[in-house]
């Protein structure tokens, strides 16, 4: 029993690190930082097959549902967090690193 509740906790843990790994990845991409955005995506990738293929090798309902409610737990954090942000995705970009939209530079 007690090895059951030990799983459950551990696949909670990698759902919430996991969910915290692709929020990072998404706020690299939107600050346009290619290098930790493609980093990130290797290491998600990486992550997400190792579990998943955990699961299908063992069969264990109670692990995957211990990692689906990691998942929830991390995006909930993530959600709470990025209100914090007034602007929305305007928050996360400089100044310097904003674009000028195509139909400003093809009309002009």
């Amino acid at each position: 029993m007690l090895y059951l509740i030990g799983q459950f906790v551990l696949c909670v843990i990698c759902g919430v690190a996991l969910d915290a790994l692709i929020t990072l990845h998404l706020r690299a991409v939107s600050s346009r930082k290619a290098f930790w955005a493609a980093v990130l995506s290797c290491v998600i990738t990486v992550v997400s097959y190792k579990i998943i293929s955990e699961f299908i090798e063992t069969k264990s309902m109670l692990m995957l549902l211990g990692f689906a409610f990691g998942n929830a737990i991390g995006t909930y954090l993530a959600v709470k967090v990025g209100k914090d942000k007034e602007d929305g995705d305007e928050a996360i970009v400089p100044e310097s690193e904003k674009q000028t939209p195509v139909s400003k530079v093809l009309l002009n």
